[in-house]
């Protein structure tokens, strides 16, 4: 989804506090922010999307994004994503009427103006995210002067099933799922589990940390494809291709099996775990010579861990 800028502006008048009336202002305001734990809110769904596309930039370049909520010392605090060299603040609003205020406190404008003026070491944007493209439209429109480096972001109100089916989100979760082409019932999975994982964090969680074990069947594997192609011993690669209409594909660190044409099972660990050496063992001392058969009835259990 695009952020809108536009160029129009509204005059504002900010209120002066000193740091004493600050902290207390902010404590309050994150002592109010507790939306978070009432369960799969417009919140956690945005940090959703969010955590899948940092999850790509972890496998794919290794950095290890910290996420957190409501945190101290921040005006604009929603979503708060820190990188090396970045900070990103979202502030998000699921509500029909929302405006900037004229810069009182307690105003967005007050926050978004307080945040800009925090000092910082590293790259900061900050970002308000409301439920439809014609809210943001307008608010990007009345946005104030003084905040002309922030930006207005539509995402919509939906359940995660519903932002699956709709492609919302479903883009982010397939480039972290251990396939190119994942079912819908695999990528609801995975939403399950990154879901249940930042909640159960209480909003506050490096990248790393959110992909835990439960997902490993999952997620695609940190190490090249290539890597995982020559995981497969020549030996077991001769007896699969004897296998009348049975194809097999690995993709993203993972064995996959393909019979009559679509994908019939796909192992629940990696080409690099020894529980793939075990396969491998069976698969030589067994020598399977149809699909299905004992092969298959295997590949049930292999696929269930």
């Amino acid at each position: 989804m695009a952020k809108i800028r536009k160029t129009k502006r509204s005059s504002f008048a900010f209120q002066t506090f000193t740091a004493t009336q600050l902290l207390v202002y902010l404590s309050h305001k994150q002592t109010g922010g507790a939306s978070f734990a009432k369960g799969y809110n417009y919140e956690a769904t945005f940090a959703l999307k969010n955590i899948a596309e940092a999850a790509d930039v972890y496998f794919e370049l290794g950095i290890d994004a910290d996420f957190k909520t409501q945190c101290p010392g921040y005006f604009v605090d929603d979503l708060v994503i820190e990188t090396p060299n970045t900070i990103n603040c979202f502030q998000l609003k699921n509500k029909k009427f929302i405006q900037w205020g004229r810069g009182r406190k307690g105003s967005l404008a007050f926050d978004f103006a307080y945040q800009l003026r925090q000092p910082q070491s590293k790259l900061v944007d900050l970002c308000l995210v409301v439920p439809s493209v014609k809210v943001a439209r307008r608010l990007a429109q009345k946005k104030p002067i003084t905040l002309s480096s922030c930006s207005v972001l539509a995402f919509p109100a939906k359940n995660f099933v519903d932002l699956i089916k709709d492609g919302d989100i479903s883009d982010s979760l397939s480039k972290i799922a251990n396939s190119s082409n994942p079912p819908f019932d695999r990528l609801v999975q995975i939403a399950k589990l990154l879901l249940a994982n930042w909640m159960f964090c209480g909003g506050n969680s490096k990248i790393s940390s959110l992909l835990s074990v439960d997902l490993q069947p999952f997620i695609r594997s940190s190490q090249p494809n290539h890597n995982a192609l020559s995981r497969l011993r020549p030996k077991v690669a001769g007896i699969l291709s004897g296998l009348p209409h049975f194809k097999y594909s690995i993709d993203r660190g993972f064995f996959h099996c393909v019979y009559g044409g679509t994908t019939y099972q796909s192992l629940a660990f990696d080409c690099f775990s020894s529980e793939f050496d075990t396969v491998q063992d069976w698969i030589e001392q067994n020598a399977p010579s149809q699909f299905p058969g004992d092969f298959e009835r295997m590949m049930n259990t292999w696929s269930k861990g």
